[in-house]
């Protein structure tokens, strides 16, 4: 980004409670654009992501949300996916890549340098606080670009804390 403090943004968006809840973002909902996919995307506040990332948690950090706001995140793994692509379809399906595939420590510092080349500050303690999250969105984001939003979600879900929660409210209660 361009001389943009994100810690000042990302202080303000939690002030907002932007972060905290989806439906708390702000969009202009007069500028709309429609993606080549037919999504709808406003203007004023950058693309919807898919899966919100929420501040109030022990993982949250301004590095996680400027890695994925950006879309900084999301370019690297594909950028994985199409230089991996046949190392990767040879897992056969999602399930697999997802019980087997590994983010190394290298390739966080290979996503920590692509990142720097984009205008983001390194930031070691806020990938350290957040190293679950970029690790978990990194490999969903390189699922996704081989095998589709089956393979993200299989990813997101399978480490998601709110599917995680229901999931044991469900189990305990007996339903």
């Amino acid at each position: 980004g361009e001389g943009v403090d994100y810690s000042a943004d990302y202080n303000a968006r939690y002030e907002h409670g932007e972060l905290v809840s989806a439906d708390s973002i702000r969009f202009d909902s007069s500028q709309t654009f429609t993606t080549l996919k037919g999504r709808t995307v406003y203007g004023g506040g950058g693309v919807m992501p898919d899966v919100f990332v929420p501040a109030d948690t022990a993982e949250g950090s301004a590095y996680l949300s400027e890695l994925f706001y950006t879309g900084a995140l999301n370019q690297f793994a594909l950028d994985v996916a199409d230089r991996e692509r046949t190392k990767l379809l040879g897992y056969g399906s999602h399930k697999a890549f997802s019980d087997g595939y590994v983010i190394t420590d290298s390739m966080l510092r290979e996503l920590g340098r692509f990142a720097e080349e984009q205008g983001i500050t390194p930031d070691p303690n806020g990938l350290e606080r957040s190293r679950r999250q970029i690790t978990t969105r990194l490999k969903a984001g390189i699922a996704r670009n081989v095998w589709g939003n089956a393979g993200f979600y299989e990813i997101m879900l399978d480490t998601d804390s709110i599917y995680e929660r229901a999931k044991q409210q469900l189990t305990t209660s007996g339903a």
